[in-house]
Formats: C-alpha cells, structure tokens, sequence
C-alpha cells in the first residue's frame, strides 16, 4: 500500500513538473514575442518620424491637398498639417501656397 502511495505522489510530482516546464516555455514564447512586437514599434516609430520630417515644407502634399479639398481624407489632411514648421518660414512659394489653401 505504502508502495502504491509513493507511486501516485510520484506520479503527481512528475506531472507537475511537465505543467510547470510548459509554463515556462509558454513564459518564454510570450516574452520573444512582446520583444519582437516592441521592436516593430520602434520601428515603426523611426519610420514615422523619418517621413514627418521628409513632408515638412512640401509643396507636393499642399497641391495634392488643394486637388482633393472637396474629398479630402484624414491621412490627407495630417499629411498637410505636418508640412508645417519652423524652418519653412524662408521658403516663400511654399509659405504662400500653404497659406491659400489652408484658409480656403
């Protein structure tokens, strides 16, 4: 009887040590896979940055702006609104044309 007890805790020992081992690797998995996700987001984020500071100041989204005013989208109009800046004040054909159709 003694013997069949010692079994069974084994057994119970044996089976919890495999539940707590998936445990672990499933811990794993989920952390590799955060770990990448974020990676993608910083990414993304460099990505982001890089064409903001791309758009800034360009007469090409102000006239695609002004074509589609009617129909515009959101992309559109954040496209537009980032062409704003600071260092844009010496360009005077973009100043003016921004200018016109951000008032019309």
């Amino acid at each position: 009887m003694k013997l069949l007890i010692l079994l069974f805790i084994s057994f119970i020992l044996i089976g919890c040590n495999q539940i707590r081992d998936k445990q672990n690797k499933t811990k794993q998995e989920t952390t590799t896979e955060l770990s990448k996700q974020q990676e993608k987001v910083e990414q993304s984020a460099i990505i982001t940055e890089a064409k903001i500071i791309k758009i800034r100041c360009s007469t090409s989204i102000v006239l695609d702006t002004e074509e589609d005013i009617d129909t515009i989208s959101d992309n559109l109009i954040y496209s537009f609104l980032y062409t704003f800046d600071e260092g844009c004040k010496n360009n005077v054909e973009y100043c003016e044309f921004s200018n016109e159709v951000y008032l019309s």
